[in-house]
């Protein structure tokens, strides 16, 4: 899937997993998973496989090894996760939010936008509704499940602005708020 406007060479699917990324990770740390430490060496997981879907994983670094100060520590009890990381990078981390906030805005908007804004659901549809009329069957089913797929990435892009808003009022406060 493509961003019809500015950048038709670059799927929606890329900007979003790098806007989830970074801060966004921190606060989807509550799966399930054996208890265990480990510390995260930079660019690599804790465990011995990297995570098989593009969620968020508890086992993976919070920052590139290039930014990041030291490592962390991860630790894993039952469903609470604790990730420990020196104060640098957590406010790497925190100055990172808003510009990721605004980016995945701006998708969420051009996503859910009217029949008049390009690249949006109901544009899409509206393209579908066209070819369908002009008898293009085999376009409109296609144009008809782009649009079902867009609309499951702006779901997507709301839940990680979610997330970003509750790591934003949870760790990037108490980081501004301890000075």
């Amino acid at each position: 899937m493509s961003c019809p406007t500015r950048h038709p060479h670059r799927p929606l699917g890329l900007v979003l997993a790098v806007a989830v990324t970074g801060v966004g990770t921190a606060v989807a740390l509550t799966t399930a998973v054996p208890a265990t430490a480990v510390p995260a060496a930079p660019g690599r997981y804790a465990s011995s496989e990297p995570p098989a879907s593009p969620s968020p994983s508890p086992s993976g670094t919070l920052a590139s090894p290039d930014t990041m100060a030291s490592p962390g520590t991860v630790v894993v009890d039952g469903d609470r996760v604790t990730v420990t990381v020196d104060l640098a990078t957590a406010r790497l981390l925190c100055g990172r939010v808003a510009a990721a906030r605004s980016r995945l805005a701006r998708l969420d908007a051009r996503i859910h936008g009217g029949a008049e804004v390009i690249g949006s659901v109901t544009w899409v549809e509206a393209k579908a509704a066209a070819a369908g009329k002009a008898g293009n069957e085999r376009l409109a089913d296609r144009l008809d499940r782009r649009a079902d797929r867009r609309a499951e990435v702006g779901e997507r892009i709301r839940r990680a602005m979610t997330r970003l808003d509750r790591v934003d009022d949870t760790v990037c406060s108490a980081i501004r708020d301890a000075g």
